[in-house]
């Protein structure tokens, strides 16, 4: 009997490198943002997902640029 890591679709997966991932970046309802995982959905106003398109407005993106993601909008 096979393992489960042992099929060819597993041993495919050595060859490549890991590729880099996007980080969640939550605003809150103090008007800060942080990366931290909110396990109180109440206090969340946006969120904006890693690795995706987030559509932001001029106000967003000063707010975003102060809080040091600016390098990361584009």
């Amino acid at each position: 009997m096979a393992r489960h890591y042992d099929s060819p679709a597993r041993r495919l997966w050595r060859f490549f490198q890991p590729e880099s991932r996007g980080r969640n970046v939550y605003l809150l309802t103090d008007g800060t943002y942080t990366e931290v995982d909110q396990r109180d959905e109440g206090q969340i106003v946006k969120i904006y997902l890693g690795g995706h398109q987030n559509p932001v407005d001029a106000g967003e993106v000063a707010s975003l640029t102060a809080a040091g993601y600016g390098a990361y909008i584009s």
